[in-house]
């Protein structure tokens, strides 16, 4: 994407000539934990984006990329815990039967050097003042607290801030690491049993 001076001005400048686009933005590669590969973004290369995307939206002004969300690619989320997309989303693969996790990349993402444009755009919204000392992540935090308290009436919420539902005391458990094991195409309920203090516990029902 860098190795050519001109390619970022070309990418916005074809997609915002066309009509049937509203709105544009870009995400960049984002690597696994441990990967080290000629795809993965520098610190140098984050720089470069920082500092020439806001620049292209003064003469593109469909692209939605501004100074606040790319100063974000400089310092993404850690954790998908921290993730304000991963956890407001819920992801599947294309057959809508298997669950990807902990969020729309899969497998075990290196957060820290994320280059999705989703979890950076939310991670600048959260940010935006709304009036006073009162902030988007202010909302957000609401919501998925409604959203967390909704889903543990109905017995049917896996996954939460990017971890299982189980506590990590809980996940050491054998039967409730393999039941959360990501891809597994079964409904599963709570149901109640002794763990602990607490009484949770998670039984494994056919999807049919």
């Amino acid at each position: 994407m860098l190795c050519r001076t001109s390619y970022l001005e070309e990418y916005v400048d074809l997609w915002s000539r066309r009509d049937e686009v509203n709105r544009t933005w870009a995400s960049v590669y984002s690597p696994q934990l441990g990967e080290h590969t000629p795809e993965m973004f520098t610190r140098e290369d984050r720089e470069i984006l920082a500092e020439r995307l806001p620049k292209l939206r003064q003469h593109h002004y469909r692209s939605l990329i501004n100074e606040g969300i790319t100063k974000t690619f400089l310092q993404p989320t850690q954790t998908a815990a921290q993730c304000v997309f991963s956890r407001m989303s819920l992801n599947y693969t294309a057959d809508l039967k298997t669950r990807v996790g902990p969020c729309v990349l899969g497998g075990t993402p290196d957060c820290s050097q994320s280059g999705c444009a989703a979890s950076v755009g939310l991670h600048w919204v959260k940010s935006v003042k709304l009036a006073g000392p009162l902030r988007i992540g202010h909302l957000l935090r609401a919501s998925i607290g409604i959203g967390r308290a909704a889903g543990r009436i109905r017995g049917q919420l896996l996954y939460l801030d990017g971890e299982p539902l189980c506590s990590k005391k809980e996940i050491s458990h054998d039967s409730c690491r393999s039941e959360h094991q990501v891809g597994n195409p079964r409904r599963i309920e709570m149901q109640k049993c002794k763990t602990g203090k607490e009484s949770r516990r998670l039984r494994q029902v056919s999807s049919k």
